[in-house]
């Protein structure tokens, strides 16, 4: 059996069973297995599991058939709405988002040589290279401490199409407000791009990103969401959101790659209406309860710390931490990993290297869950430690 025994008690914790016989007969065909994924930001690990009843939505749309831009139009309409947030259009994701805001920059913004976006290099965090679509270049701005207005004012040029902001609980603090970037970019006729993909998306935070002028705000449909992994949401200016609209569709458009489906669309829609339907402080408190039961199985670790970090991935979302303390080293934790994402029971961990710590997240998973995987996450690490000292 693909599915392991354990792998099947942690998934009956849930609300449903596992997968049906067609599925497990298909994957048992394909030689794969399911992951138990307490790494739920890791699209390369699919993301969260959708809830069955979302899922059955996003199943149940693929029977019928509809115009695609008519729905993108009305659902991100009302997303937005449902949000607070004025204007908005559906996604492919963050990334499919941000390859179809610089598409409106460079039709709102056309310039006669290779376009630029001026990023501060503060927000140069591991997902800046996507402003690099759509044939765009990056022009750098500031240091990893800071970035003044001056240094930004100089930078725009004719060959300016947007200016980039990443926001992120993994990025250090910036000098310029949201607010004063949109500033300076409307100085110069040029819109801001938004990669709101960590933030916790409460119609609050929404507000207080929207509210600065912010001329495109991305959005991840998959994460906190909880909609479908390749989903997103575009929010911001009407004119720039309509422009939007108009890039996504006909097909024969630039974005054709990165359309969405009619499942993703309407799966969307009933998850953010889902996720609004509990207060923001309620949780965040269920995602604390569920790190502290995790961290109570997890016990003491011979050579690590292990704690609750309160934001370290996406904002507001507490984490269990287990960090390196005794110089384990980079070996240890990257076989660790490899050994739980391809044991019996496959689990899929947040490893950070440049801070030797491993994130178990709450998301996605139920208590229960979360402690069956950090019971076995607490018997991998033992074994292998177990192994390291035998070698010495």
């Amino acid at each position: 059996m693909l599915i392991h025994n354990e792998h099947t008690r942690i998934f009956s914790q849930s609300d449903g069973l596992g997968p049906d016989d067609k599925l497990a007969s298909l994957m048992a065909e394909l030689g794969v297995s399911p992951i138990i994924n307490a790494s739920a930001p890791k699209s390369n690990l699919s993301g969260p599991a959708l809830s069955h009843d979302i899922a059955s939505i996003v199943g149940e749309a693929q029977k019928w058939c509809f115009d695609l831009a008519d729905l993108n139009r009305r659902a991100g309409a009302y997303c937005a709405a449902q949000l607070g947030a004025g204007s908005g259009a559906l996604t492919g994701g963050t990334s499919a988002g941000i390859l179809l805001a610089l598409e409106v920059a460079k039709k709102m913004n056309k310039v006669d040589s290779t376009p630029e976006v001026i990023i501060r290099r503060g927000d140069f965090g591991h997902y800046a290279y996507l402003f690099q679509q759509a044939g765009c270049v990056l022009h750098e701005v500031g240091n990893i401490v800071g970035c003044s207005s001056e240094e930004l004012t100089d930078a725009f040029n004719e060959r300016t199409v947007a200016l980039a902001v990443v926001i992120s609980p993994r990025l250090p603090p910036a000098d310029l407000s949201l607010a004063e970037l949109v500033k300076l970019a409307d100085d110069h006729n040029i819109p801001v791009i938004a990669d709101c993909a960590a933030i916790f998306p409460s119609r609050e935070r929404l507000s207080e990103i929207l509210g600065t002028g912010c001329h495109a705000v991305l959005l991840s449909g998959g994460k906190v969401f909880g909609g479908p992994q390749a989903s997103g949401l575009l929010l911001g200016d009407q004119s720039f959101v309509e422009f939007a609209h108009l890039m996504s569709f006909p097909s024969d458009g630039p974005l054709r790659a990165v359309k969405l489906d009619r499942g993703q669309m309407l799966g969307l829609a009933a998850a953010i209406v889902k996720f609004l339907a509990k207060p923001s402080t309620t949780f965040q408190a269920e995602y604390r309860q569920r790190c502290e039961a995790g961290v109570s199985e997890l016990g003491q670790l011979r050579g690590a710390a292990v704690s609750i970090l309160p934001e370290i991935l996406i904002e507001k979302i507490p984490m269990i931490a287990v960090e390196d303390t005794s110089g384990l080293g980079h070996e240890f934790f990257k076989t660790l990993t490899n050994r739980l994402l391809n044991g019996p029971a496959p689990i899929g961990v947040h490893y950070i290297r440049a801070r030797r710590i491993i994130c178990l997240s709450p998301i996605g998973l139920t208590d229960q869950q979360l402690a069956s995987v950090c019971r076995l996450f607490r018997k991998a690490w033992m074994e292998l430690a177990d192994d390291v000292a035998e070698r010495n």
